[in-house]
């Protein structure tokens, strides 16, 4: 379950795309996934390179610090997902963007789907909505 307003930092999402397997290569042939640490917001906006390019509280962060794992070129629109107590998944987040891929201290950047909920559910008034 999302919270709004919440900082996820230190908690396990999980990503998954087609993208880039690194900075300069070709697209993955298959759907690809890997585990990061969320970063919490404090830490994000400290990062000289994500602050100066307008970080907003709607992002959130996640990325190994030694870097080597990350979202790339091509994943953007993706998930990230957290898993909640009952150990489903829940998408946290939307792959939006970074500055090169699994570079060390540079974590991917996400945007924040609980702050757009409101939204969502006008938008979305008229669909079928799972409930468990």
């Amino acid at each position: 379950m999302l919270y709004a307003g919440y900082d996820y930092g230190g908690l396990t999402a999980a990503v998954a795309g087609w993208g880039q397997l690194s900075e300069f290569s070709s697209t993955s042939l298959s759907l690809r996934h890997a585990t990061l640490p969320v970063w919490t917001e404090k830490e994000c906006a400290a990062v000289p390179e994500i602050e100066k390019t307008g970080y907003t509280p709607n992002m959130m962060c996640a990325g190994l610090l030694e870097g080597g794992v990350d979202s790339c070129q091509g994943d953007s629109g993706g998930p990230l997902m957290l898993y909640d107590n009952n150990e489903k998944l829940t998408v946290a987040g939307i792959v939006s963007w970074g500055i090169g891929c699994g570079a060390p201290n540079l974590p991917g950047v996400y945007t924040k789907v609980d702050k757009y909920l409101g939204w969502i559910m006008r938008n979305t008034k008229d669909s079928c909505h799972c409930t468990n």
